[in-house]
């Protein structure tokens, strides 16, 4: 019932669990289909390739490459079950008059009102058009975790790639060992090869495919964490202007080192639930739109919606269609 109650008061399309503990994004079924891509050629190459392997040789590379192959797995549920940087929504944020800048190395960034969670978003704060939740260091929405990649949870992406090209290199090298081994030990074309271990071809070719595109991800990450910048930032072209480099060892400090705490704590969660705002969103949002009283009055002129069954103006039912809004500016870091 509490995680009912809380996801009906979220508003968007991630999926909260175990108080906020475990937070799902969108693309759940494209989730299950990756652990079915990792799950199934592994499962297939131990109970076939296995064996066979094991005679010829020893059973530890296989032992190795399926270590391999389970923290691909576990990695993989760690970062898609693990909140990204979700900014909490302002159920009666009030827009400021003006907007404030922030700086960043010295330089002034204009930061944004975003509409629908209703507070001002940070230089790097992007709000997800998938699963509509504004993430903190927005890196990119990615369908095969099924969640958003952003400041809590790139640690764990950049592991999770570069443990499924190891572990599908691994298979693809194993795969084309026992090709070899069977071709020279035995004497069989490459024809009687197809025909005697078909599936090893395959699962080798596959993982093989599978090691280079990896490969290429892995490097362009490891780019990105040298420049600090992020995939949002590099396709958007702002990553040229090295707003937020710091030196390479700073870098990748601040991108596999820093964790920000979480907004989704159980006791604002549950607040958020009844219908409250958590204090400190609502300090936040009154120190930009003119203080304790103003936000003290927005939330009490909500109040007088609960209970009747209509929704607040400012409710995500209504798409916070009347909800105040700023002037807009010129913002190179907006989606």
């Amino acid at each position: 019932m509490e995680n009912q109650a809380l996801n009906a008061a979220w508003g968007g399309r991630t999926r909260l669990a175990c108080a906020g503990r475990l937070v799902l994004g969108p693309d759940r079924r494209t989730l299950a289909a990756a652990v079915c891509f990792i799950v199934v050629p592994y499962a297939v190459f131990l109970s076939r390739q296995g064996p066979d392997l094991g005679a010829r040789l020893s059973w530890a590379p296989q032992a190795v490459v399926a270590a391999l192959g389970a923290a691909t797995v576990l990695v993989l549920l760690r970062t898609a079950t693990s909140d990204p940087g979700i900014k909490m929504r302002v159920p009666h944020g009030m827009a400021p008059s003006e907007m404030p800048v922030a700086t960043v190395n010295g330089r002034d960034v204009q930061l944004v009102w975003c509409r629908t969670c209703l507070r001002v978003r940070g230089p790097r704060t992007h709000h997800c058009a998938v699963c509509d939740n504004c993430v903190t260091r927005f890196d990119h929405h990615c369908p095969w975790v099924g969640t958003c990649i952003g400041a809590r949870n790139y640690r764990t992406f950049f592991l999770l790639i570069h443990l499924a090209a190891l572990s599908a290199g691994g298979v693809a090298a194993l795969c084309g060992l026992q090709v070899y081994l069977v071709h020279d030990d035995e004497g069989y074309s490459v024809g009687g090869v197809l025909k005697r271990w078909p599936d090893s071809v395959i699962i080798g070719s596959w993982c093989a495919l599978l090691t280079a595109a990896l490969g290429f991800l892995c490097g362009f990450h490891v780019y990105l964490v040298f420049k600090n910048i992020t995939t949002y930032e590099f396709y958007k072209g702002t990553g040229k202007e090295d707003l937020f480099g710091q030196g390479c060892v700073k870098n990748i400090a601040d991108a596999c080192c820093v964790l920000p705490p979480t907004e989704l704590k159980r006791e604002a969660l549950q607040e958020l639930a009844q219908g409250g705002i958590p204090r400190g969103l609502l300090e936040e949002n009154l120190k930009y739109a003119g203080g304790l009283d103003t936000a003290t009055k927005a939330a009490e002129g909500a109040s007088m919606y609960q209970g009747t069954g209509l929704p607040s103006p400012h409710s995500p039912q209504l798409g916070n269609r009347v909800a105040p809004l700023p002037q807009y500016v010129d913002d190179p870091y907006a989606p």
